[in-house]
């Protein structure tokens, strides 16, 4: 439900905090498609942090140049990354299952122009290459899915083939948390 996801990103982003991500702390996430993927995508938004997705097919090389680059200061990874990212020299990392506590997150107002995600390219024409997306990004793209095209609202169901890592799995979060609010707001 709503309620469901709210209160597990809130949880996830207080356990964070605790942690001492806050406003403007970059975050990578190393997870393939599981619950806590968005959970923590929308927990870092809840606390001013940004997610750095990381493709789950990378090696040294790649998993590197994005670590090194986008200046993450913690990677939220499944256990079956710990040994890679180990290798690349990174010793801030955490298991989605450390991410708990009883705590609430500190209060957080959004801004339109900060950045929510940093998204690398996949890298085809040279090393990835950073996308900066701020929140306004994301509240306008998932409204004008929800209302013009393709018009999603509370009833449909949307599947989600690609990685999480991808861009086109976190449009269809927003589009799925944009229709169902709207959907409801028109009943």
């Amino acid at each position: 439900t709503f309620a469901d996801v709210d209160r597990e990103s809130s949880r996830i982003a207080a356990a964070l905090a605790e942690r001492g991500i806050g406003p403007g702390d970059r975050v990578a996430v190393m997870l393939r498609n599981v619950p806590g993927f968005p959970l923590i995508w929308l927990a870092l938004a809840k606390i001013g942090a940004q997610l750095v997705p990381v493709n789950t097919n990378y090696q040294e090389f790649d998993g590197a140049h994005i670590l090194r680059h986008s200046g993450a200061k913690l990677v939220v990874a499944a256990p079956e990354f710990t040994d890679l990212l180990g290798r690349i020299g990174v010793t801030a990392v955490v298991t989605p299952d450390k991410l708990r506590t009883d705590a609430e997150p500190p209060d957080f107002t959004p801004v339109p122009e900060l950045p929510v995600n940093i998204q690398y390219t996949s890298g085809t024409t040279g090393a990835p290459k950073g996308c900066v997306l701020p929140n306004r990004y994301w509240t306008t793209l998932a409204i004008s899915l929800a209302t013009d095209f393709p018009a999603v609202g509370e009833d449909d169901v949307i599947l989600t083939a690609q990685p999480f890592h991808y861009i086109d799995p976190q449009w269809n979060v927003a589009l799925g948390l944009a229709g169902g609010e709207i959907g409801r707001a028109h009943v």
